[in-house]
């Protein structure tokens, strides 16, 4: 697995930039300790999710082009009062684990986590899609 940071989520980690409900700066640290304690759960076509978390991921889904979702997590405290979510898409070359935090008025990706493989987990994904 490789962890790539984004560079418009580094705006979140300056000086002057995001805190939490503790008035601590918001650090990748922090980030990564959120991603630890995230519950993934299994995408499916006609699943609800609460109402801002799921337009929010939807509009990532959107606009990043992610393909083949398998799994979200959307449910988080350690970064309060920020929402945080994974959303887990699948590619030719492997899977990805997208992180993005939900600063309220926009939603800014983090980073992700990459996962090689040979097409394996895109073929399941596919297979998973056509089967619901």
């Amino acid at each position: 697995m490789k962890r790539n940071w984004t560079e418009i989520g580094q705006e979140l980690f300056k000086d002057n930039g995001a805190t939490t409900e503790d008035g601590e700066s918001l650090t990748k640290a922090g980030v990564e300790g959120a991603i630890d304690s995230l519950e993934w759960v299994d995408a499916t076509v006609d699943q609800t999710l609460p109402a801002m978390p799921g337009m929010n991921i939807d509009e990532v889904v959107k606009e990043l082009r992610i393909p083949y979702v398998t799994q979200l997590s959307y449910s988080c405290v350690e970064l309060a009062p920020f929402g945080f979510y994974g959303i887990e898409g699948n590619y030719k070359n492997g899977r990805v684990r997208l992180y993005a935090i939900d600063c309220g008025t926009y939603v800014t990706p983090v980073c992700a986590d990459h996962y090689q493989d040979n097409g394996e987990a895109l073929a399941a994904a596919k297979q998973q899609r056509a089967a619901a």
